[in-house]
């Protein structure tokens, strides 16, 4: 019995030590993000850095973008190895994508496309394993030159403006501008 059985116990036993090598890998994973604020215009696409170090994959992992200080803040949520986002901001719905050929080697990235003066502020980028989590905060500074279309080329530059007020001069000058034509 002991000689059928001698296999099967070092099977068990490799694949435990396997088990804790892992874990006691991913324990040691760091999140990293641009020290920098990102900056960038409104209407282009911007990418949102984070990853992990040492480079590990985070594909069996849960991935978290969402925004600070703001109630509904889920921007995208990866989990259980595929986007999960029910709970997802309205204004971010079809605009976000993680690149997950990518993850594999624990670049967690999001790709937020046709950037609002609205998503200015600061993201936290989330990422947690079965045994460790760690995030990283990135901020982003959206200028609003050139924003408004408009054919009587009002001057507009709503980059000193807070997003707030930014979307109340657009609106004003878009009431405005219409009594001229």
């Amino acid at each position: 019995d002991d000689v059928e059985n001698g296999p099967i116990l070092k099977g068990c036993l490799l694949e435990r030590t396997e088990a804790v090598i892992k874990l006691k890998g991913e324990a040691n994973f760091k999140v990293v993000g641009p020290a920098a604020p990102l900056v960038a215009e409104a209407g282009e696409d911007l990418v949102l850095p984070c990853s992990v170090k040492p480079s590990i994959s985070v594909v069996d992992m849960r991935v978290e973008w969402f925004r600070l200080h703001q109630t509904d803040s889920v921007v995208h949520v990866y989990d259980g190895y595929e986007d999960s986002n029910e709970y997802q901001m309205e204004s971010y719905r079809g605009r976000t994508a993680l690149f997950k050929e990518e993850l594999q080697k624990g670049n967690t990235s999001l790709k937020l496309s046709a950037l609002q003066i609205s998503d200015e502020g600061a993201y936290k980028c989330y990422i947690e394993s079965m045994s460790w989590s760690d995030d990283v905060t990135v901020y982003v500074e959206v200028k609003g030159k050139n924003i408004f279309s408009n054919h009587h080329n009002f001057p507009v530059d709503t980059s000193r403006l807070s997003p707030k007020a930014g979307k109340r001069y657009l609106s004003r000058l878009a009431v405005f501008s219409s009594w001229l034509t």
